[in-house]
């Protein structure tokens, strides 16, 4: 009987450890976007893909030409507005 108490006390606590969080994981409270942008993510053909979405460039950018491409970073504004790499 106590050998039994004392496995499952055992197994207890180790699954605790396991499940317990890292301490001082502050890897996304340091990572920030660029150029002040609120979001940011990369140039998928001619939009900006954020967060696994599609958005339309600006009017006044691309992500299409020179200093754009597949891989490009981009991001949006305070504004919501998707901003891309090359100025048109």
């Amino acid at each position: 009987m106590k050998f039994t108490s004392a496995i499952v006390a055992l197994v207890a606590t180790a699954s605790m450890a396991i499940a317990a969080p890292a301490e001082n994981n502050n890897q996304a409270a340091q990572w920030t976007c660029p150029n002040g942008w609120k979001y940011c993510g990369e140039c998928n053909g001619t939009s900006c893909k954020i967060a696994g979405y599609n958005y339309d460039c600006n009017d006044s950018t691309s992500c299409v030409g020179t200093g754009g491409g597949d891989g490009t970073i981009c991001g949006s504004d305070a504004f919501g507005a998707q901003v891309c790499p090359v100025s048109k």
